[in-house]
């Protein structure tokens, strides 16, 4: 657990200047409570079948995760939120899919079939999941959490993350892990870009502040690329 948290740390996601060598260190660089969620998160995936992982692309999901994690903590930094109130948003963007990794573990066969038919039929995934099941990995992963006792912001920030119409620019938590998944896919992901319309965020945002978060977005993404 130790080795997966500094190998975390110290990724480009991070952007620390130094090297991270001990959980300690990495506790006094990015809090206590920051180090315990990617402890949280690590546990998670490493519970996960190899087999599993590679089928589903589950590294690639915890990569996301990560990023939308990163780029929720700057979001709000941007937004204004201190850093106490900035570990939500944190939270609940590792933990946003984690609904896809109760289906892909859960019921592999049927999840198999949704994510096919999700890219046969060009549809989001969270739509055919609730085509199917009447349920999205949203609604799962906020389950979850909540079955486990974390921050109901958190939960509902999971829960969410996929519905444009309930985002409230008052709720600013709950918002920047909605926008920072959807600024992810929207300007970083090219073979999802059509089904990310950033047009109701822009509603939400003032037009300075939408792009400064796009700026944000955008430099976020060079980084990872440079």
């Amino acid at each position: 657990m130790s080795t997966k948290i500094l190998q975390m740390v110290n990724s480009a996601f991070f952007g620390l200047p130094q090297h991270v060598a001990s959980p300690e260190h990495a506790v006094s660089l990015l809090g206590m409570e920051t180090v315990t969620n990617l402890a949280l998160t690590a546990g998670i995936f490493a519970q996960l079948e190899s087999a599993l992982v590679e089928e589903f692309e589950l590294e690639a999901l915890w990569q996301h995760s990560l990023a939308v994690a990163t780029l929720s903590q700057r979001l709000a930094n941007a937004a204004g939120l201190s850093p106490q109130e900035s570990e939500i948003p944190v939270l609940a963007g590792m933990l946003h899919d984690l609904g896809k990794v109760v289906l892909a573990t859960c019921d592999s066969n049927e999840y198999r079939r949704i994510v096919r038919q999700s890219k046969r039929q060009e549809e989001p995934l969270s739509l055919v999941e609730s085509e199917s099941i009447w349920c999205s990995h949203a609604t799962l992963g906020a389950y979850l959490m909540g079955l486990w006792g974390l921050p109901f912001s958190a939960v509902e920030a999971v829960a969410l993350h996929h519905t444009p119409d309930q985002q409230d620019s008052q709720h600013t938590g709950c918002l920047v892990v909605y926008a920072a998944n959807l600024l992810l896919h929207a300007m970083g992901d090219a073979d999802g870009k059509s089904h990310y319309d950033t047009d109701h965020l822009e509603t939400l945002l003032s037009a300075e502040e939408f792009a400064r978060w796009r700026a944000i977005t955008a430099e976020y993404l060079d980084g990872q690329t440079a």
